[in-house]
């Protein structure tokens, strides 16, 4: 992590870098970026080993992990399966992040991918923890995927939400007691109400509304869940995201495919919800029921997916409007010999666990007690730090720029800068507890301002999730390398192929789309009067289609033969008749 380069690697940039680089804990900015190279490939050249000299205490990020040449039956491009993070930087952690993941040891990859996970449950364990970005004031959410095979052990990602285990039971327990409370003083409110209305026989009109009118309904509290419900209708996920008022919320999905096919629903597509929550947006929205209108003023939400690589283009496609620059992704492409199923392994990690749960419910209540709605602890980066840091992030973005041919890369990065913020927040809280050992000495000042180490840990490993997202998203998005040949257009019943057995008509259009096709409606008309498919759903640009086996379309074409020599009967007929 103490990494420096020499004097003469500085003087051989041509002056872009300082001359005292070593020194420095964060790089000053390259002003003066290459802009005479003869060929564009020395300029790439230039660039990057003009960035990797330049983000020196990151530079072993920009080198490619030794792996097979094949990831998933896909070729494996300069743009370099990322890294993992080292045992220094882990050695630098506080003990709460760090202690699940070094049960992955033996698996540096999956190891960073437990990080990874504990980044949205410590996010939700931090209430009133915000910070400052495009002129307002953001929660801590964060939204993370990891994919692998089945054997990947991401069943250790999404375990990380045990920590928050009491937490909800501490919730639970409340809303149980506050709703018992409740119900009693409505059924005393219905009782009342009923006893004045019998008495109108007895009582002028204008007494009866009078004791009505005088007569209090009791409001039914607001309160909080902790976990999101997986499978969920959009109207229970906004009423959720309503009693929260501003707390951050969970949601864990161990198969994405739950969330792709509720998005598939009328009543289950909540993407618009996600999509907003990110940037902590106010969330408008009139339910059918009842014409109810819900208005939620400060939204929050932190996520961990998980799911085979396969389902990774279907969630970014699904997310049309810039999923891929929200969420942090990672790839595993190694099988797990963790087996938490050993005894001896089990009980260890409970206990690991368990200690866990205590410090964070230990935070958590405490924002609770001494927090409201509008007490909050919110980052500040000094200017000098500000400036570095604007630094990093414009270098890191022109060399993206540099590489990829799709807006969506710079967007990525610019979005990570939020993220940076959010991880150095709970990053320094964390860090001053392990020093001060008190919530107290930790939240003593309102103002949250992050030490040069919290920001150099923080930058070094925002880099590090900015190469896996992008790895990731050249793979599986609609990021595509410039070195990269252009993809051989398919044929349209190749593409076919391609689509699951049921597909929407959606689906089937973006692929073809992608294929360079101009009017896919006209193909999918053609594939069903080919026999090849049948609608199962709806009519219209919104079918879902069912794919025919082999036996099925000779059967159809068989049919469809039969048809036609029957109406050219009755047409030679009719013209016999004549």
């Amino acid at each position: 992590m103490d990494k420096t380069i020499n004097q003469e690697q500085c003087t051989s940039i041509e002056g872009a870098l300082q001359k005292e680089i070593g020194n420095a804990d964060i790089v000053s900015a390259v002003n003066n970026p290459v802009t005479t190279e003869k060929t564009k490939e020395e300029y790439r050249f230039r660039r990057g080993r003009l960035t990797r000299d330049y983000l020196d205490k990151f530079r072993y990020l920009f080198e490619v992990e030794e792996q097979p040449s094949k990831v998933d039956d896909m070729e494996v491009t300069d743009v370099g399966y990322p890294k993992a993070l080292p045992a220094e930087f882990y050695d630098m952690l506080p003990t709460f992040l760090k202690a699940l993941p070094l049960e992955h040891t033996d698996n540096p990859h999956l190891r960073d991918a437990v990080l990874l996970g504990m980044w949205p449950v410590v996010a939700t364990m931090m209430p009133y923890l915000e910070v400052k970005h495009d002129n307002g004031e953001r929660t801590c959410a964060i939204y993370v995927f990891v994919a692998g095979p089945p054997t990947a052990g991401k069943s250790s990602v999404t375990g990380s939400q045990d920590i928050l285990e009491l937490i909800n039971a501490e919730l639970l327990a409340v809303r149980e007691e506050e709703l018992r409370k409740y119900n009693i003083k409505h059924r005393a409110y219905e009782i009342k109400r009923k006893a004045i209305e019998n008495d109108g026989k007895k009582k002028s009109q204008e007494e009866v509304e009078q004791e009505l009118m005088a007569l209090v309904e009791p409001i039914q509290p607001l309160l909080p869940y902790l976990f999101v419900a997986p499978r969920t209708t959009e109207a229970r996920f906004l009423h959720d995201l309503k009693e929260a008022r501003g707390l951050n919320m969970l949601l864990v999905l161990s198969e994405v495919a739950v969330l792709l096919n509720s998005n598939k629903r009328e009543h289950g597509n909540y993407v618009e919800e996600l999509l907003d929550i990110y940037d902590h947006k106010r969330i408008e929205k009139r339910l059918r029921t009842n014409n109810e209108e819900i208005c939620i003023e400060r939204p929050s939400l932190s996520a961990i997916f998980t799911g085979v690589p396969e389902q990774l283009s279907k969630f970014f496609s699904s997310f049309p409007n810039g999923m891929e620059s929200r969420v942090s992704a990672m790839l595993l492409v190694k099988d797990s010999d963790y087996k938490p199923e050993d005894t001896a392994e089990y009980e260890k990690h409970q206990a690991l666990i368990k200690r866990l749960q205590e410090v964070a419910y230990a935070v958590y209540m405490w924002l609770r007690q001494v927090c409201d709605g509008t007490t909050k602890f919110v980052l500040d980066i000094n200017e000098k730090d500000m400036e570095h840091i604007d630094t990093f992030f414009a270098s890191k973005e022109e060399l993206v720029a540099g590489a990829y041919m799709s807006n969506n890369a710079k967007s990525l990065v610019r979005r990570k800068k939020l993220d940076f913020k959010r991880i150095t927040a709970m990053l320094e809280v964390l860090l001053r507890y392990e020093e001060l050992g008190s919530w107290d000495d930790v939240f003593a000042s309102h103002t949250i301002v992050p030490s040069r180490k919290t920001i150099n840990l923080a930058l070094y490993y925002t880099n590090h999730l900015i190469d896996h997202s992008l790895y990731v998203q050249s793979r599986y998005g609609s990021l595509r390398h410039k070195e990269e040949e252009p993809q051989k257009q398919l044929e349209r019943n190749e593409l076919l192929g391609m689509l699951d057995k049921t597909f929407l008509t959606s689906e089937a259009k973006a692929l073809l789309e992608h294929n360079g096709d101009t009017n896919p409606y006209r193909t999918i008309r053609a594939w069903r009067e080919g026999c090849f498919i049948e609608p199962v759903g709806k009519a219209g640009k919104v079918s879902t289609y069912r794919k025919l086996s082999p036996s099925e379309q000779n059967k159809r074409l068989k049919l469809s033969v039969k048809a036609k020599n029957k109406q050219q009967r009755a047409g030679n007929k009719r013209d016999k008749r004549k």
